[in-house]
């Protein structure tokens, strides 16, 4: 552990005191309409948190409520040593993702927290092409890679895009695997997938069958052939 402190290179970063505190079973519970004050103080190394599928609507920076905060941020800062308050009203429901904008802390350390939103999707904010619900393949699926639904590959496909998770991989990997919020996961075996899912905390409220994520590994072998 010293010599590791020496290096100034953490195991882990972690909120509440935790890998996996904040998430999957353990996720925080709200409803639209609800406003979330989240407080977010740093002992020593500086971070920057966002929230996936919001923003912040006020943010104290310095966590001093007897300045006037700033509008409407993608990210915000806080320095070691210091705190930031950021006020969020939740719009939709959904999964929301609150964590260190240094995504290798957030996937791979542990800076993560998930929050489950409950209430009805108001299509007059925003129209709603894919419900949040798993989605049942059909024959006249036109994104499907091949020609039968069925097939191993066309069944991870539609797991990859939509319904893992509730929302798909794509959400955090790339529409085609090669990495967005998440790394580049073409080519993964159904091992490495099932580890993941097992060992990353962003990814703990994720339940798919072995049958699923033999799908989801042939169709990521598809990708890195093609």
């Amino acid at each position: 552990m010293l010599e590791a402190m020496r290096s100034l290179t953490p195991t882990h970063v972690v909120f509440n005191g935790a890998v996996g505190a904040l998430t999957g079973a353990n996720a925080l519970t709200a409803k639209v309409g609800d406003k979330v004050l989240f407080i977010h103080a740093s002992a020593n190394r500086d971070t920057r948190p966002h929230l996936i599928g919001g923003h912040g609507d006020l943010v104290w920076n310095g966590g001093s409520f007897a300045d006037k905060p700033a509008t409407n941020l993608e990210t915000w800062f806080v320095p070691g040593g210091s705190a930031t308050a950021a006020l969020y009203e939740f719009r939709q429901p959904g999964l929301y993702v609150y964590l260190n904008h240094n995504l290798i802390e957030a996937i791979l350390l542990g800076a993560a927290a998930h929050i489950n939103v409950e209430g009805y999707w108001d299509n007059n904010l925003m129209e709603q092409v894919l419900t949040s619900t798993p989605v049942a393949p059909t024959s006249s699926a036109s994104t499907t890679t091949t020609s039968a639904a069925g097939d191993l590959v066309g069944q991870g496909e539609i797991l990859y895009k939509r319904t893992a998770g509730g929302m798909g991989c794509a959400a955090c990997h790339g529409a085609d695997a090669s990495g967005s919020v998440g790394p580049n996961v073409r080519g993964k075996s159904a091992h490495e997938i099932d580890d993941a899912i097992k060992r990353v905390s962003a990814m703990s409220f994720i339940r798919m069958s072995d049958d699923d994520i033999q799908a989801v590994a042939a169709y990521l072998k598809y990708l890195q052939s093609k």
